[in-house]
Formats: C-alpha cells, sequence, structure tokens
C-alpha cells in the first residue's frame, strides 16, 4: 500500500489526507492485513481430505470427516472454505439402469443429445 511505503517519511495521521483518503478507510482496510487468518490450519486439512479422497467429497462427507478429527465447523463455514479453496467435488456421470429416475430409455437419452447439437 502507498501509504504504509510512506510511512517513514511523515506521520500516520497526515498521510491519508495529503493523498486524498479518508482517514477512518486507511485504518480499516489495513487492520485486515494484520491479522492472521484464523482458518488457516482448517484450509490445509479441507484439502488434504479432499485430495486423500480422490477429490470425491463434498462438504457434508468432510464436514464429518472434520467432527471425527475433532475439529467442530457449521457446513456453512466448511462450504465457504471450499468455495474459496475452489473445491468442487466431482460428480458421478448418471448410470442408464432400467428404472432410472435421470434416463427412462435409451431413446430419450439419444434424442437428447441430437438436440444438444
Amino acid at each position: 500500500m502507498l501509504v504504509d511505503a510512506l510511512r517513514n517519511d511523515d506521520r500516520v495521521s497526515e498521510l491519508p489526507g495529503r493523498l486524498g483518503l479518508a482517514r477512518s478507510s486507511y485504518f480499516s482496510h489495513r487492520s485486515p492485513m494484520r491479522i492472521a487468518d484464523k482458518y488457516a490450519q482448517v484450509r490445509r486439512m479441507i484439502t488434504n481430505i479432499f485430495e486423500d479422497n480422490h477429490r470425491s467429497y463434498g462438504y457434508c462427507r468432510i464436514q464429518a470427516s472434520l467432527s471425527r478429527q475433532r475439529v467442530f465447523l457449521s457446513e456453512k463455514v466448511v462450504q465457504h472454505l471450499m468455495k474459496q479453496e475452489r473445491l468442487q467435488a466431482a460428480r458421478p456421470t448418471p448410470l442408464m439402469r432400467s428404472g432410472s429416475r435421470t434416463f427412462r430409455n435409451f431413446r430419450s437419452l439419444r434424442a437428447k443429445c441430437i438436440h444438444r447439437r
């Protein structure tokens, strides 16, 4: 940040005014930079669990796995951290079985594929 680079030359209270920056916004942007990420260790654990299970675990299974390791987080926090780390579980392709809900028969599947072209 420019203000931090110029801080050695002038007083901190004068810098935001000289740069046309509000004093409150300087301090509000500066404080999160000093705080360490409180979920840093949990992020590594989530990534390890995700990779160890062949990138197939979603947030529910990861949260259950974390709780077995005595790390208790809500599902929303696990979802949020997975989204920030860009961890998305691979979805299996639907199997074509008789009586399957996804594809009733081969003819309807073939019709869907032809119309997409």
